[in-house]
């Protein structure tokens, strides 16, 4: 007869460096997309369309938004323009206070009544915040 083969035991292995490659993946995944989640404050409005458009720092931005009505909002909340002048102050002595300079996000629909955006930046400028951008959407080609 014949002798049984013995079948050499084999122990069974945990291989680490996929492991970790695909660790490395999902965390890469995840910060990317976790970075692309990050929401603007404000009312949504039409911008205007323009060629130049650029993406801007979200980092410690007030944003001012003024309807198609001319409604004026404080980050979300609408405000008079009378509670918008004592924000603006108040924006104004925290970031002193702090620091660092002010920076306002003024985002107006593009039916907005010229008026209201044109006195609206001229109180931002008179308050002494001096970075202002003005939010606008990216002109797709035909």
């Amino acid at each position: 007869m014949k002798p049984l083969l013995t079948r050499s035991k084999k122990e069974a292995r945990l291989e680490i460096v996929p492991l970790i490659d695909v660790i490395f993946f999902l965390l890469a995944t995840f910060i990317l997309v976790s970075l692309s989640m990050t929401k603007q404050p404000g009312v949504r409005v039409a911008l205007p369309e323009t060629m130049t458009s650029q993406p801007h720092e979200l980092a410690e931005n007030v944003t001012i938004t003024i309807s198609p009505q001319g409604a004026l909002y404080w980050n979300d909340d609408m405000i008079g323009y009378d509670r918008f002048l004592i924000e603006l102050m108040k924006y104004r002595e925290t970031c002193r206070q702090e620091g660092r300079e002010g920076r306002i996000l003024l985002n107006a629909d593009r039916k907005a009544p010229y008026g209201k955006v044109a006195v609206i930046l001229d109180e931002v400028r008179k308050s002494g915040i001096r970075k202002v951008t003005i939010e606008s959407q990216a002109k797709t080609s035909a």
